[in-house]
């Protein structure tokens, strides 16, 4: 996720965000969503390794290295997700959550526009790979690709698991501060849309390469 301001300067960028729609989140979209990804993932991995390791421009991450980065940026929310989720009382299943004003305002920043990314972003450090630019040869690539394997199936437990919890009490900060805090299931979604963010950079990566 490319940013070059805070999240709160970003915030200002939308002048109509306290009456703006909030988003309706749905855990059997998501689960449906996860599923795709899962699907696109296992087509990206039967490219060449050296197509996957290359990157397309100096300072660009390889295809290998954008995996790498989901797979970093979710971590950091597995202990939040599962502390959070293990607090929550079970509640009769529900079929959608009102995501809250500042968690829709930045799942719609997500979606890419024209074909372009917006709100490009500085990585911020804790965010970046940090496998591949060490070592970047095919038995680092297997590791990260199971790694992200993983990270998916987390992701679709942490959202099976949301829709039967009572998750609205329970708010955690995000990955980057308090000035945005989650329930687990708006964290489901940021990190589901984070990626299907990064899956578009993954399809532009790769006609670049010309794969």
């Amino acid at each position: 996720m490319q940013i070059n301001r805070p999240w709160a300067d970003v915030w200002e960028l939308c002048p109509k965000h306290d009456t703006m729609a909030r988003i309706h989140i749905h855990p059997e979209h998501q689960l449906q969503r996860i599923q795709d990804l899962r699907q696109r993932f296992e087509s990206l991995v039967q490219l060449p390794a050296e197509i996957l390791l290359k990157q397309p421009a100096p300072k660009k991450w390889s295809p290998g290295e954008i995996v790498e980065h989901m797979v970093e940026a979710h971590k950091l929310y597995v202990p939040k997700l599962d502390t959070a989720l293990n607090a929550a009382a079970p509640t009769e299943r529900w079929e959608a959550l009102k995501a809250g004003r500042m968690a829709s305002f930045l799942y719609k920043g997500f979606a890419p526009k024209d074909g372009k990314v917006r709100y490009k972003m500085k990585t911020q450090q804790v965010f970046e790979p940090k496998q591949l630019p060490q070592v970047a040869d095919a038995a680092t690539l297997d590791k990260v690709f199971e790694a992200f394997r993983a990270s998916l199936e987390h992701l679709a437990q942490s959202a099976r698991s949301s829709a039967e919890k009572d998750v609205a009490p329970h708010r955690f900060n995000s990955a980057i501060g308090p000035v945005v805090r989650f329930n687990a299931a708006e964290a489901v979604e940021f990190i589901l849309r984070h990626n299907e963010r990064h899956f578009f950079q993954l399809d532009q990566t790769l006609k670049a390469l010309g794969a």
